[in-house]
Parts: C-alpha cells; structure tokens; sequence
C-alpha cells in the first residue's frame, strides 16, 4: 500500500453470498461478506481480516492471516 495507506484504513465490502480470494494471492485490508461465506484459496497471504455473516469460512492449504482490525476514520 501507497501514501500512508494501511490494511487497518481498508473496507473491501462484497454484496454476494459467496466472497472467494483466489490463489496466491497477497491482499490487504477488512473483507467484509456480510451476506455469505467466505473462501480462501491456497498459498494466500492476507493482512487485515475477514468478517462475514455466513457460516462457513474455508481457508485453504499455506493460507496465512496477518490479523489487523479495521479502525474507522
């Protein structure tokens, strides 16, 4: 991230009923999948956290976590 930005200062809010972070991929931020589950692929590298409304998260295999709680502005 650029200009002072910070994964704690990102809001990635998705509508659908399935919130799906594909493979290798290196992402920041708070995922927020209010209406579903959440899907995390294999080998994913992720600094924030993921908050969904649903009842399933699926992490995949060496998918990592870098836990930063969302602080509003």
């Amino acid at each position: 991230m650029t200009g002072g930005l910070t994964p704690a200062r990102v809001l990635i809010s998705v509508q659908g009923r399935k919130c799906n972070i594909g493979n290798s991929v290196l992402g920041a931020g708070t995922l927020l999948c209010a209406n579903g589950k959440i899907l995390v692929d294999f080998d994913t590298v992720w600094t924030g956290a993921w908050l969904s409304g649903g009842t399933k998260l699926s992490v995949g295999d060496r998918a990592e976590l870098n836990y930063e709680p969302f602080q509003a502005f």
